[in-house]
């Protein structure tokens, strides 16, 4: 029997808040995604915006950056991450800031490529109604 997974066909259209995931080809594991540029909220999480470009401040990536510059002494990514602009922002402006929607990417300097959100960080909560008899 076959496992079906539910996926939100819109996901990629999705407003990024604090909580969301990202990729990195390099790195040990999901980064999570702590935006400080603002306090407007989305689902009581704060928004992410283009201004949550600082690695080391905003986007924590679990262990080591295995990136070939580094050879064989593989330093943690939490040092060695710098970051570039993001791209694909929405046109919806937070606090002068365009918002980040999971479609943005921004690039990391160590490796040239770019880091790709993998979850939004937004919460879809299915509730069921019951009706009264």
């Amino acid at each position: 029997v076959k496992k079906k997974e539910w996926a939100d066909v819109e996901e990629k259209q999705k407003f990024v808040c604090q909580g969301a995931t990202l990729a990195c080809k390099y790195a040990m594991g999901a980064g999570v995604l702590n935006p400080t540029s603002t306090t407007v909220c989305l689902q009581d999480k704060v928004y992410a915006t283009e201004g949550d470009n600082n690695g080391k401040l905003h986007i924590s990536f679990p262990g080591l950056c295995m990136h070939a510059k580094h050879g064989k002494n593989k330093p943690p990514c939490k040092l060695v991450i710098s970051l570039g602009k993001w791209k694909d922002l929405s046109e919806i402006f937070i606090d002068n800031h365009h918002a980040l929607l999971v479609k943005s990417t921004i690039s990391c300097s160590v490796s040239g490529e770019d880091l790709n959100i993998t979850h939004s960080g937004q919460q879809c909560r299915l509730s069921l109604l019951r009706a009264k008899i």
